[in-house]
This record gives structure tokens, sequence and C-alpha cells, in this order.
């Protein structure tokens, strides 16, 4: 089985150990240091068949991310496995999580966590999320107006099958300027989805575009598709200041 952490020691111990009893020499356990990496990490290897995060993690945003993913395509059912204190319980629930656990959490814990999440669960959830649907090609004169706000924001490129991990440095209604390890080529289609950082709770906004030219360590790219709401949520962000 595959699942994803972010936890400290000793909750981290606990969980590898659960794994182990759950399913073996078959378990996949992929660790990282923020919420927002295991995130980007989904969207680029498929959803795993477990999160567990806690919440008290220096750089873990926990709450307005478990809301915000849940609101996403195909993660609806994601079971999510936030630890944390007592404190934090009812907001843990109210933001998505399948399930809280205060600390410190025991093995048996985990392991009853993931016979009550995991058992029911099938193949299904091998398979990467569904990307958000943009049914609206954007257009508009008002859109060679619009303003450009610098941004650095993490994202997942993908273009012909692969995905690459990006940073956005600027963004507005008509484009981005994307920087990547990997290698895309001019009028390249591609699609983005980017976690705005210091949105609450997290806004994941997700865009078709063409790669349009090259920039120093990067590409410069216009959008070609946006729903309605993201076009409304990008033209009040770049107004900020």
């Amino acid at each position: 089985m595959k699942a994803t952490a972010v936890l400290r020691e000793p909750e981290l111990t606990a969980f590898r150990s659960a794994l182990a009893a759950y399913s073996g020499d078959a378990a996949r356990l992929s660790v990282f240091s923020t919420d927002l990496e295991a995130v980007q990490s989904v969207y680029i290897t498929g959803m795993p068949e477990i999160m567990a995060v806690d919440l008290d993690l220096p750089g873990v945003i926990g709450l307005e991310t478990v809301a915000a993913l849940k609101k996403q395509p195909g993660f609806e059912r994601l079971p999510i496995v936030l630890v944390s204190t007592e404190d934090h319980r009812v907001d843990a629930y109210n933001a998505g999580a399948s399930l809280c656990l205060l600390r410190p959490v025991s093995v048996g814990s985990f392991l009853e966590a993931l016979r009550t999440f995991c058992g029911r669960r099938g193949e299904e959830t091998a398979a990467p999320p569904s990307p958000m649907r943009v049914p609206e090609e954007f257009d508009g004169p008002e859109a060679r107006k619009a303003s450009r706000k610098p941004l650095q924001a993490a994202c997942i490129i993908s273009t012909l099958g692969q995905k690459y991990k990006g940073l956005i440095r600027d963004i507005s209604l008509t484009g981005a300027k994307v920087h990547l390890d990997g290698k895309l080529n001019i009028n390249d289609l591609i699609t983005l989805i980017i976690g705005i950082p210091g949105t609450v709770p997290l806004k994941i906004v997700e865009f078709k575009a063409r790669v349009v030219r090259s920039t120093d360590g990067g590409y410069g790219v216009a959008f070609r598709q946006m729903d309605p709401d993201t076009r409304t949520f990008v033209a009040a962000y770049t107004q900020k200041d």
C-alpha cells in the first residue's frame, strides 16, 4: 500500500510500524517536511491510500491545506489523519479530517486507522486525482491591461505525460513566469497547478497555458483557459498591494 506522512518523531516511527504490521513489505511510505510538499507529490506520483499530518510541525499550514485539498476533484475520499492536541480536534474535523489523533499516538491507534480507512478502499486510490475542469476559454481585451503580481509559489507543471515541480515568479490575468528544472518548448501546451501563498483557506488553482517565450532559468506562459471563479480570484489577487 502507498502512504504519505508529515510527522515528527515518535509518531513517524509509530506510523511506520503500523504500516509494516498492516501490509508488510508492500508498504510504501513517502515522508515530507511540509503538507504542501506532500500535496505536490500526490499530483506527480498519484493518490496514496492514506495521509497522516502533524498539525504542529513547523512549516505545516495544516487545517487550511486540508480544507482546500478536500474540495479538489479526486481528493474527497482520501483518508487524512491529523495528529494534534485536544484544542484542535473540533477544527480538524470541520476542515475535513477523517480522524484526529491526540499526541502521543501509539502504533495501535495508527493501525486501527489503517484498518478503518484502508480496508474498504480498492485500487481506485492508486490513480492521480482527476484534474480540475476549466470549461470556459479565457479571452477578453481587459486581460491585456491586467496587473502583474510578483509571486513565489510552488507549482506542478504537466505536459505531454510528464510532470515537473516548478516555481511561479509572477502572475497576471494573461499569464505567468515559471521556473523549473525540466525543459519546455515554445508553443508547448501545459497545465499549471498552484497553491497561492497567503490565502486562507489555501487557494489551489489550475490553468491551461501555452509556452510563449524562454526567460533566464524559465519560461513565460500565456493562459488559454480559465474558469469564471478562477478569473475573478486572479483579478482580485493581482490588484492587492
